[in-house]
């Protein structure tokens, strides 16, 4: 693997989108990284906690998933980053 040189250095810290930067030990950092695991794979969790289904999202459709929503008519919206491409937001209608 080829190394790569930012010749800053790590100091610790990551810097935020909106300006600043704070300690990657922060709940910030770590509140984003559950959140992109949790956008990674998803599940239908009955009333009791008890899962009942789940699977990945589609790796074509989603290249690099970053938010979840829901809305309230409940529909579910997944925003994914440009990753090279146009930013979007899908939306997936409720089964009820």
């Amino acid at each position: 693997m080829p190394r790569i040189y930012t010749k800053t250095g790590d100091d610790g810290t990551t810097g935020l989108l909106y300006g600043g930067r704070v300690s990657k030990a922060d709940l910030i950092p770590e509140a984003c990284g559950t959140l992109d695991e949790a956008v990674a794979v998803l599940a239908r969790v009955g009333h009791e906690g008890k899962v009942l289904a789940g699977g990945r999202l589609e790796p074509k459709r989603h290249r690099q998933p970053e938010g979840l929503a829901v809305a309230p008519d409940l529909t579910l919206l997944i925003s994914d980053e440009a990753a090279g491409a146009k930013a979007t937001i899908t939306g997936y209608a409720s089964r009820r």
